[in-house]
């Protein structure tokens, strides 16, 4: 969710004539994730994990995302200096789906680094899991949400109605 959402964010920057996204960086354990991306570019697409998921993702499991993130930080710090946009931007954006696990888990890792490294502050826009999403991404949500507000200055929470409720109106 947290990489289809940043890739529009990215094509209306462009297509606007508004700087507003002056760079997006997709991080995700599933490569299918990032190869549906149609605007961020390849060279900003950085798939973590490679030796221990081998591009499959992590499924629901958040520790394992976490563990994943925190592993291979050095790559995303890496693709981060070399877009040297950290020179003109007013603040970082993490925008991850939380129900799931590489958004739930790396989010949080991701924030803190961006943190430590940058005076620039530091938002989340965390993508809630729908109602019928079951308990496991409820409660990746919660855990996020929660270590997301002891780092983040401040963090937007988005849901999308469930399908049983786009159904009704």
């Amino acid at each position: 969710a947290g990489g289809r959402v940043a890739d529009l964010l990215t094509n209306f920057s462009i297509w606007s004539g508004y700087e507003i996204v002056p760079m997006s960086l997709a991080v995700n354990t599933a490569k299918s994730d990032l190869m549906g991306l149609k605007t961020i570019p390849t060279k900003n697409r950085v798939l973590v994990g490679k030796t221990r998921v081998k591009g499959h993702g992590v499924g629901l499991d958040s520790e394992l995302g976490s563990k994943i993130v925190k592993d291979d930080i050095h790559i995303i710090r890496r693709a981060l200096a070399e877009s040297e946009v950290h020179h003109r931007i007013d603040a970082f954006m993490v925008i991850a789906g939380i129900g799931g696990g590489t958004g739930s888990g790396g989010a949080p890792v991701i924030a803190t680094e961006l943190k430590e490294f940058y005076d620039e502050p530091v938002y989340a826009l965390a993508i809630l899991p729908t109602d019928d999403e079951g308990m496991i991404m409820a409660k990746n949500a919660m855990k996020s949400m929660q270590e997301l507000n002891e780092t983040v200055d401040s963090c937007l929470l988005y849901t999308s109605p469930s399908p049983r409720d786009r159904t009704r109106s």
